[in-house]
């Protein structure tokens, strides 16, 4: 195989034949395609996918920070659309970031595992990713899921973002990893401003079409209508806006004078933004985490008691303020306030409905240990079966869907993860952005629908899971010396 395509690469008639036909045929695609309205969403794909493609093996960062700024855009892109070419089920502009995070990745499995052209330094964290894999591949093909169909779904929410960590790990550098952050800081202040426009002064006309269609009910709070920005749901836009504020809660901290002054300027606006999404659990995670996130930036031990207790005051001293707000006639600050004063009120909070849903996926993970497949808990499972058996987290689903292995070897995958991110927290404001964003998040790390923010997650991870193989390396030879 390697000696057909080494031939096939050095005999210049036979690759200058296979371009011209290659451009022949695409020419013919497109041509066809824009002559009908209803394939213009094919035809965005296609062109570009190929423009990916040919920047792939030159240049796979550059694709992957491009893919990152797509997936936040992807859901407003596809509603603008809707008045021109209406609207689909299945939409290829959905299957665009995970196809081509998929073909590169496929392109370093082959580099590595059958032209040899890398060495693997593996890890712990990277075997245990593999294995999961393996598990996962075979999931697809689970009857219990109902059809191949769901099973190539889920493709899309578990296993790209394993490629994710896969480009995390080999393709990005502190460099671009800074760059990464600072657009999820930019991009989230605007994605806060643009939900507020929704929520006080309503919805665009293909806004509105968009809720109509897909009967989004879970949109609506009382009289108020929750934002979700330029995102695919209200939860994904809820979860990037909590990366951006912790990392901007990062720079307050250990950021130069310049960016701590426009970071504690961005701090009330992150809160707003937050409280208005009619959602508690990324307001809990806010406090939580920049509470974690001050302590862990203390090295000192008996400093970090004293701050542990500042945080613990600061903690319940800003539950009480939250609790207190009037929320007057806005329902979706009502909702925060009756939730949060109220958790254990089914009436007011639904944290023991969501208990319960955490309770059946890992009670499925014993009970069927084989597991549902891999498409069951997510979106696919809803679109092309008779529904999804989604617990709305990771753990639970993943021992839904890849049974009691697949579960357990998850469970070690984020215990891992967890270890890395505190044992490194202290090393750079990157590592510090790195553990505030899977300490924020945790529990979501691989829920299907929110596209933009798990590619982030599991692109931390796979660097997180690099930079610690290269301090490992280090230490080695620090030791040998």
């Amino acid at each position: 195989m390697n000696t057909f395509i080494a031939r096939v690469k050095s005999n210049e008639w036979l690759k200058t034949l296979t371009l011209i036909t290659l451009v022949l045929l695409s020419s013919y695609v497109l041509g066809r395609l824009v002559m009908n309205p209803s394939m213009v969403r094919m035809l965005i794909f296609l062109v570009l996918f190929m423009i990916a493609v040919s920047f792939s093996l030159r240049k796979p960062v550059l694709v992957l920070y491009s893919l990152l700024l797509y997936l936040p855009f992807m859901g407003f892109i596809r509603r603008w659309l809707i008045p021109h070419t209406g609207w689909s089920g299945f939409d290829p502009l959905v299957v665009l970031a995970p196809s081509i995070v998929l073909l590169i990745a496929s392109f370093w499995l082959y580099r590595t595992y059958v032209m040899r052209e890398s060495i693997i330094d593996d890890t712990t964290l990277f075997k245990l990713i593999r294995y999961l894999l393996l598990i996962e591949v075979l999931q697809i093909f689970n009857p219990l899921q109902g059809s191949l169909i769901v099973g190539l779904g889920g493709v899309i929410f578990y296993i790209a973002p394993l490629a994710w960590m896969l480009m995390g790990r080999y393709y990005v550098n502190a460099i671009w990893l800074k760059r990464i952050f600072f657009t999820i800081s930019v991009m989230g202040v605007f994605s806060i401003l643009y939900s507020l426009k929704q929520v006080h002064f309503g919805f665009f006309s293909f806004e509105e079409a968009w809720i109509e269609i897909s009967g989004y009910a879970a949109l609506m709070v009382g009289q108020n209508s929750r934002g979700f920005s330029f995102f695919t749901s209200a939860a994904e836009y809820a979860q990037y806006a909590l990366l951006a504020a912790i990392i901007c809660w990062v720079y307050v901290l250990r950021g130069k004078s310049s960016l701590k002054i426009i970071a504690i300027a961005l701090l009330p606006l992150f809160f707003y933004g937050l409280l208005m999404t009619g959602s508690r659990t990324p307001l809990i995670m806010f406090f939580l985490s920049i509470g974690a996130i001050t302590i862990m930036n203390v090295g000192n031990i008996k400093k970090r008691v004293l701050t542990s207790i500042c945080v613990i005051i600061a903690v319940i001293i800003s539950y009480q303020l939250v609790i207190a707000i009037d929320a007057g006639d806005n329902a979706l600050i009502a909702r925060q306030v009756n939730g949060l004063t109220n958790p254990t009120d089914e009436e007011h909070s639904t944290l023991g409905l969501h208990w319960n849903y955490f309770l059946e996926g890992m009670k499925s993970g014993f009970t069927n240990p084989i597991g549902t497949g891999l498409g069951s808990t997510t979106l696919a499972g809803m679109k092309f079966s008779e529904g999804s058996n989604n617990s709305e987290v990771d753990i639970s689903n993943m021992f839904t869907s890849n049974g009691l292995i697949g579960g357990i070897l998850y469970l070690a995958i984020v215990f891992h993860i967890l270890r890395l991110a505190f044992r490194h927290c202290r090393d750079n404001n990157l590592m510090m952005c790195i553990f505030g964003v899977l300490i924020s998040t945790f529990g979501s790390w691989a829920i299907g629908g929110n596209y933009s923010t798990v590619t982030i997650i599991w692109l931390c991870v796979g660097y997180l899971d690099g930079y610690s193989a290269k301090n490992k390396l280090s230490d080695k030879k620090v030791m040998k010396i």
